[in-house]
């Protein structure tokens, strides 16, 4: 609740308008309690829209503009920056269930608490409910397969030869003709 009333106050820039919101707020927020998301937002948004229209609308523009990217042109070989922009709460939740999973494994993770957060993003996104343990001690808890691989698929193709250039000759085929 309290990061939903921030987040949807925080480009009130007028002290009195911002006060006065604050009174009407602190004045209903016993209500607010039982209110869903929506609603929550919706009886914030009254008292921003009566006091503070303009930031209103501006909050609203701001929340439309939502988005997560992966990749940069500028990444090293195997890793993938990603960035995003998303509502004050998801983030939260988000920056939570992170440090949740990466505190997760035993102390003699050699990962770096920055590294199994991102692990932990990884994981979280492939469904897994754990972030498995790279200590390397089988007895650990949290040891065992990693969750994540499950989510990957690997293709591979046998039985043919790659083109290597001029000179090449095809390897026969049960036929005596090249191997199709």
């Amino acid at each position: 609740m309290i990061n939903a009333i921030t987040w949807r106050t925080h480009l009130v820039t007028d002290p009195d308008a911002l006060a006065s919101i604050d009174a009407k707020i602190a004045e209903n927020a016993h209500e607010f309690g039982m209110l869903s998301e929506n609603a929550l937002t919706a009886a914030v948004d009254f008292w921003v829209h009566r006091y503070a229209p303009l930031a209103v609308i501006r909050s609203e523009a701001v929340a439309r503009d939502r988005y997560l990217e992966f990749g940069d042109k500028d990444d090293p070989d195997g890793v993938v920056s990603f960035w995003s922009r998303m509502r004050a709460t998801d983030a939260k939740i988000t920056d939570t269930r992170a440090d949740e999973l990466a505190d997760s494994v035993c102390d003699n993770d050699p990962r770096t608490k920055r590294e199994r957060r991102a692990d932990a993003i990884a994981a979280l996104a492939a469904g897994a409910d754990r972030l498995t343990c790279l200590c390397g001690d089988p007895a650990c808890a949290g040891s065992g397969e990693d969750p994540r691989a499950g989510a990957v698929i690997i293709y591979v193709l046998t039985g043919h030869q790659p083109d290597i250039g001029e000179g090449f000759e095809p390897a026969a085929g049960p036929d005596g003709g090249p191997e199709s």
